[in-house]
């Protein structure tokens, strides 16, 4: 059967060879703040997704996260703290009351999640971590359905 996902190549900018660094890979692969590693977005089976950590050349992968949704995109965006000790997500969940949209915050050490802005049904489709823990996250306003961008204190 054929895998769910693309691959990840690694393409020179000023030519070469490309190399194959992932398959199965479901998003967009996001560099720690040292670039020693990436995670990425994998469906592991239809609705149970996961976050995927990785050396930069495919290697050593492991499993950071996973999660059953009834039918969403799990882990609708994604970003490493500025510090590199966590990842923290955008999930989002379609439940039979609607879409329910969360902030994770995953350490990398395998403790357990955190849940740093509790579910609600505006959407929030990005995050951006900063330093000291506080983030920006771009979310739907109730009411005029306009996008902001909020800033979430540590």
């Amino acid at each position: 059967s054929k895998p769910i996902g693309g691959t990840l190549w690694r393409i020179p900018t000023l030519g070469g060879a490309r190399v194959k660094l992932i398959e199965r890979i479901n998003g967009t692969a996001c560099f720690s703040p040292d670039g020693k590693l990436i995670v990425y977005k994998r469906w592991l089976e239809p609705g149970l997704g996961a976050l995927i950590v990785a050396n930069p050349d495919g290697g050593e992968e492991r499993r950071l996260h996973q999660r059953r949704v009834e039918a969403g995109h799990a882990y609708y965006s994604y970003a490493w703290t500025a510090e590199g000790d966590a990842v923290r997500c955008v999930f989002l969940d379609r439940k039979p009351e609607g879409r329910r949209w969360s902030v994770l915050d995953i350490p990398l050490d395998g403790g357990p999640e955190r849940v740093l802005y509790p579910e609600q049904a505006e959407s929030l489709t990005q995050l951006i971590c900063l330093p000291g823990g506080a983030m920006l996250l771009n979310l739907r306003e109730p009411g005029t359905q306009r996008m902001q961008i909020a800033y979430v204190a540590a």
